[in-house]
């Protein structure tokens, strides 16, 4: 055997690559083991004679073995690969530091190739949905808004390229229903669908003038829209049946009446969304999962934070349409002053500063425009975006608080089979048998059904992860690029009246 290297002291300074007799020693140690002999206990290095290391190994076992005999073909064959082996590797030169970390650089397996080739091809995939026109139809109480929803896809399950079709706000929330009751207890994500809003519809179901409710109009049809791309982008729910019909069929949707906030079917399903509330704050789990526990707390945490800047973001964009509403007001003043005034060169000046505020108060109103729709709808779709995801986790502990309730009514049926065989009831033992047998079932695929929630769920926060960043990072850009274009405006029409300003005499 080899001697044991004493490790150097941690003082001096080491050249990890100093003793390339020693090093190469060890990297080629398993490749150089004579396939012949079983004993490969004495040390090589790359500087010694492959000629004259077989030459030792055959003489070693000539010594050890008593009857001689002339290698063999393949025995030969593999003395010249080690010989081949010696020579090729004793030419290289030698790795300096940073060349020898380069070598150990992590590659990808072929495996994960193939799966990053397919995510890709995947990717080519296109979806794009537009929500436009929409239209009042009818009067009174019985009046409701239908959209045009518009389709581009280049996704040959869907037929057609481009389809266009009419939906009412209904529809859309029975679309949503369906995804929950088919996907959610598989772990997939399903995006938030809009909120109703009753005041608001009755506005707009009793107002005669369109102009009076096109604010809630426009914020709605903007939140589909928004609601469908989400949807769509999902690759499981955009193969769905039901999306594929919603998007397609021009034809009308039966009416769903558990959408209806006065129905029964709306009651039902606002005790539902109690109950699931009530579930949700007695309900817990041990978590042997660390990664879900981390995941917990990191949403809740995120909630939380997004929720303050969302109510930040409203002030915001309530404090612009003061500023711009004051800016009309200044300006107003602002033409009464200059129609008054006797200087005729200063009552042009206020008279172009009265035009300027003007300009002012369209600017204003676009940013308060750009601060609401593309900055804080964001943040309140991923709200709500948060509160689909925090319902598969529940649905997650649901279907562990089932798993450990089967095993405890297994254990029961269990003991109670026993004290069946031990009170010698034999007529009783086959039902019994069978009882346990069916909660046997139970428990496995309980046990199935969260391991494949969990499973789920994970690639469900990784995509959910990513398409979370990359929807920040595009509104985020969007937004600043409005707000830099509207504060250059802003600097160029001050700039051009301040010569105005200063011609005054």
């Amino acid at each position: 055997m080899a001697e044991e290297r004493v490790p150097p002291p941690l003082d001096e300074d080491i050249d990890l690559f100093d003793d390339e007799d020693d090093d190469e020693d060890d990297m080629f140690k398993s490749a150089i083991a004579d396939p012949i002999s079983e004993d490969n206990s004495t040390p090589m290095s790359l500087d010694s004679n492959p000629a004259k290391i077989s030459d030792d190994k055959n003489n070693k076992e000539s010594n050890n073995d008593p009857s001689t005999q002339k290698p063999t073909k393949d025995q030969t064959e593999s003395l010249e690969e080690e010989e081949d082996l010696f020579a090729s590797s004793s030419d290289l030169p030698v790795k300096t530091e940073a060349a020898a970390a380069d070598s150990f650089k992590p590659t990808s397996s072929p495996k994960l190739e193939r799966l990053d080739q397919v995510v890709e091809e995947s990717d080519n995939f296109n979806i794009e949905i537009t929500v436009t026109n929409p239209t009042k139809v009818g009067d009174g109480m019985n009046a409701y808004m239908v959209y045009q929803v518009n389709t581009l896809t280049n996704i040959p399950a869907f037929g057609k390229s481009q389809f266009s079709v009419k939906r009412r706000f209904s529809d859309f929330l029975g679309l949503h229903d369906k995804l929950i009751a088919k996907h959610k207890a598989n772990g997939v994500i399903v995006p938030k669908a809009p909120e109703k809003s009753t005041m608001g519809m009755a506005k707009v179901k009793m107002s005669k003038e369109e102009s009076s409710s096109q604010d809630f109009v426009e914020k709605r049809r903007a939140a589909l829209e928004r609601y469908m791309n989400r949807t769509v982008a999902h690759p499981t729910l955009r193969m769905d049946p039901d999306v594929r019909d919603y998007l397609t069929l021009d034809t009308d949707l039966p009416k769903s009446s558990a959408t209806s906030a006065l129905s029964t079917a709306g009651v039902l399903r606002l005790f539902g969304k109690m109950g699931d509330a009530v579930t949700k704050l007695s309900s817990s789990m041990t978590e042997t999962d660390q990664w879900f526990e981390e995941k917990i707390l990191q949403i809740e945490n995120m909630e939380i934070q997004i929720k303050k800047l969302h109510e930040s973001s409203e002030m915001l964009v309530i404090r612009r349409h003061v500023s711009a509403q004051n800016a009309t007001l200044l300006a107003k003043a602002l033409a009464s002053v200059a129609g008054c005034d006797e200087h005729t060169n200063l009552s042009q000046v206020m008279a172009k500063l009265a035009q300027l505020e003007e300009n002012l108060q369209q600017i204003t109103e676009e940013q308060a425009d750009s601060d609401f729709f593309t900055f804080s709808e964001l943040l309140k779709d991923y709200i709500g975006q948060i509160s689909a995801v925090k319902d598969v986790f529940a649905e997650r502990i649901k279907m562990h608080k089932a798993w450990k309730e089967a095993e405890a009514m297994l254990t029961k049926k269990r003991e109670a089979k026993v004290k069946l065989e031990l009170a010698n009831k034999r007529e009783k033992i086959p039902q019994a048998d069978k009882e346990v047998q069916e909660w046997e079932s139970t428990v496995d695929k309980n046990e199935q059904s969260f391991n494949k929630i969990s499973s789920a769920l994970k690639k469900e926060m990784a995509g959910f992860d990513k398409k979370r960043c990359k929807d920040f990072k595009a509104n985020l850009v969007n937004y600043l690029e409005k707000l830099l274009n509207n504060e250059e405006q802003l600097i160029a029409h001050w700039e051009k009246f301040l010569p105005e300003a200063r011609s005054i005499s």
